[in-house]
């Protein structure tokens, strides 16, 4: 059992590192708490499920076409798919799925649109394809360095910055 970890229990830092989703640059502000495991310190992380539902619509949303790897993968794993399910879904092999989520090709336009598309109906926001399209056409084209997330008592949003 999980019990609160009393060296970090009085003072959190102000913002955690994400690093265990896979993607670079992701931070929560709130809804950690600082635990002692049976194998040592830990994490615990409120509402997990809709921390990643906000990762994935933020990622969806907020870039130019071409995603990269990890996003390619964290999206796919955050809709409970396997490469085979995804690629079914996309219509292409597992192979090229693979190569996606490795950085050693890059993902083609329809199926980097499509892919959001799938995200954005799997965490039950409205996809209007045109609208997403043009929007991601004139977003900009490199992942931002720092994301932070901070929960609120209505689950995880971005935070303005």
């Amino acid at each position: 059992m999980r019990q609160p970890d009393p060296k970090h229990s009085a003072a959190q830092p102000a913002l955690f590192h994400y690093a265990f989703c896979g993607l670079d640059g992701m931070y929560l502000a709130g809804g950690i708490e600082r635990v002692h495991t049976d194998y040592g310190p830990g994490v615990a992380i409120q509402d997990l499920d809709r921390l990643h539902r906000a990762i994935g619509e933020h990622i969806a949303r907020s870039r130019s076409m071409g995603l990269i790897g990890a996003e390619v993968r964290f999206l796919r794993q955050s809709m409970g798919c396997t490469q085979v399910e995804l690629a079914q879904l996309l219509g292409t092999t597992d192979q090229a799925i693979a190569r996606w989520e490795k950085g050693k090709t890059a993902i083609p336009g329809p199926a980097d649109l499509l892919l959001r598309a799938v995200l954005l109906q799997h965490v039950g926001k409205p996809v209007d394809l045109r609208r997403l399209g043009a929007s991601l056409r004139v977003a900009r084209g490199k992942p931002e360095a720092k994301v932070v997330f901070e929960h609120t008592g209505r689950g995880w949003r971005v935070r303005a910055s």
